[in-house]
């Protein structure tokens, strides 16, 4: 396996690795759709305080943007607790999909001076198919007003920084 930043190439396909934030920056602002999700860090079916290095949970994303597979290590204890309560959501059903957009831009200047790690992910269950009527420029020209607002209409979110 040879590694290049970070992409690591597999079989001849690439895969992207999202782990520090630097990496995570790459999707900055982007719609994903969480494809798998596994946990790395439960005991006795609580989460255990693990150290910055380690992960919570691994994900595989599929973002319109990227053509190549996209696997991310979630770190932060916040974005974990709302990725895992939208995965265990009565089962995310056949009708429904697991969206994030994870941005840096909103943390607060002292988390950005003293490097503390905040939560950054904007987690939804939506209707299958959102992903892609929502970044769809076609579509989003095409289908205006509520009853379109209400087809992809995040049925569960859970912000950065919120007390759900």
């Amino acid at each position: 396996m040879e590694k290049s930043e970070n992409k690591t190439i597999k079989n001849n396909t690439a895969e992207t690795i999202l782990l520090k934030d630097k990496d995570w920056n790459v999707i900055d602002g982007e719609i994903c759709r969480v494809t798998d999700f596994a946990l790395l860090a439960l005991k006795d079916g609580k989460i255990p305080k693990i150290g910055k290095t380690k992960a919570y949970a691994s994900l595989m994303l599929g973002c319109p943007k990227f053509p190549n597979k996209i696997r991310g290590f979630v770190t932060n204890k916040e974005d974990f607790n709302h990725l895992w309560e939208a995965m265990r959501r009565k089962g995310i059903g056949k009708d429904e999909e697991v969206l994030i957009v994870w941005s840096a831009k909103r943390i607060g200047l002292l988390a950005k001076i003293f490097h503390v790690s905040s939560p950054k992910m904007y987690v939804m269950v939506c209707r299958s198919g959102s992903c892609e009527k929502i970044t769809n420029p076609d579509w989003l020209a095409e289908n205006k007003g509520q009853a379109s607002f209400l087809e992809v209409k995040p049925v569960k979110e859970w912000f950065p920084n919120s007390e759900d």
